[in-house]
């Protein structure tokens, strides 16, 4: 086996990483000195010599930036404490020590002494403890808890849920307890989309679609906003309400689904889309959608489910989805109805037949 030998910037031969780091530790020991006495150039030439063994030999690349020399390791001490400490932060050190009381106050820091014998190998072991439950408590925000508490009964379960783990478990644990309560809580609010009936807003210009209208339904067409988005953990309820609503009404064969509200949308959300237009076409009718958001179209368009639904049955904001779907309506059904909640159906019946007018009084 051979050896491997190092060298250092002045051709220097060391046959062990032992020796090199023996002759690191010397140069360290030379630095120190230099700047003791002074004799800067002669310490930043020793430093800048040490980063090049460092880098070439160890495979340790400190730039001399982060190489400090100091005059003893008092400055170093307190070059720490300005960095890492702010004024009127807590210091706990014990005693005795080394002029920690000297830096906190330098440093506009309060100073938490802890004093400690030789019986405790000068480890403040139950005071430490006391701290740690100290400091501890004020870590707990308890008005942000009860105010997440009163705010969502659901989170504040999750949050009591984690906090039990953590007391009862390991930490790592009780973070995926967390983790899977906060899922689950999720899941279980997006898998039940809210599904409101909705009607034309009566005001005029509007073509806007309104939950407080006061109107009516329609004999032959229901409209629907859906708030969710669509995804396999939400198609059994969004079917099931399909489903209800055909039973309650058949006659309204045609379905407007104001999508303005879902977001996004998988593959089971684009099944059930297609297979409820194909339902409602092979009945005599048709599903429609209005303000469908375009990266649901693009999933849609990229599946080939657009097909099934008919790219003529997705209308644009400001489209108007009753004037194009209203010729296709059952005139008879339409002669017969008692409410007219269209501007279309004011005064013509679907096939354009003219209204008869009431007799006049």
């Amino acid at each position: 086996m051979t050896d491997r030998f190092f060298y250092d910037a002045d051709g220097e031969l060391f046959r062990s990483h032992g020796e090199l780091e023996a002759h690191v530790s010397e140069l360290q020991v030379q630095m120190k000195a230099a700047a003791a006495n002074l004799e800067f150039e002669k310490a930043a030439a020793l430093r800048d010599r040490i980063k090049q063994l460092r880098t070439r030999e160890l495979g340790l690349a400190v730039p001399a930036s982060s190489i400090v020399i100091t005059g003893g390791s008092r400055p170093a001490l307190f070059a720490a404490y300005q960095l890492t400490i702010e004024p009127g932060d807590r210091v706990v050190f014990t005693v005795p020590s080394w002029n920690n009381d000297s830096y906190c106050e330098l440093a506009g820091a309060t100073a938490v002494p802890i004093q400690c014998g030789s019986d405790t190998a000068f480890l403040p072991t139950a005071v430490m403890a006391g701290l740690l439950v100290l400091i501890g408590w004020g870590l707990i925000d308890l008005a942000h808890i009860g105010h997440v508490a009163r705010t969502s009964r659901r989170e504040g379960a999750v949050m009591i849920g984690t906090f039990l783990a953590a007391l009862l478990v390991d930490l790592e644990f009780a973070i995926v307890v967390g983790v899977l309560f906060s899922l689950i809580v999720y899941l279980q609010r997006t898998s039940r989309p809210l599904i409101l009936d909705v009607k034309p807003d009566p005001a005029a210009g509007s073509y806007h679609f309104t939950a407080d209208s006061g109107l009516p339904d329609c004999p032959q067409i229901k409209m629907v906003r859906i708030n969710g988005s669509l995804y396999f953990g939400a198609v059994d309820h969004v079917a099931r309400a399909f489903a209800e609503l055909a039973a309650q009404n058949p006659l309204q064969k045609h379905l407007v689904i104001v999508a303005s509200g879902i977001n996004f949308i998988d593959v089971a959300g684009a099944e059930l889309l297609a297979a409820e237009a194909r339902r409602r076409r092979s009945a005599g009718g048709g599903l429609y959608f209005y303000r469908m958001k375009d990266e649901v179209r693009t999933l849609l368009e990229r599946g080939g489910y657009l097909d099934a639904i008919g790219a003529e049955n997705i209308f644009a904001v400001k489209q108007r989805v009753i004037a194009a779907i209203y010729p296709r309506l059952d005139a008879q059904i339409c002669r017969a109805a008692h409410a007219r909640i269209f501007a279309e159906c004011q005064d013509v019946l679907p096939n354009g037949e003219p209204r008869a007018r009431p007799p006049a009084g």
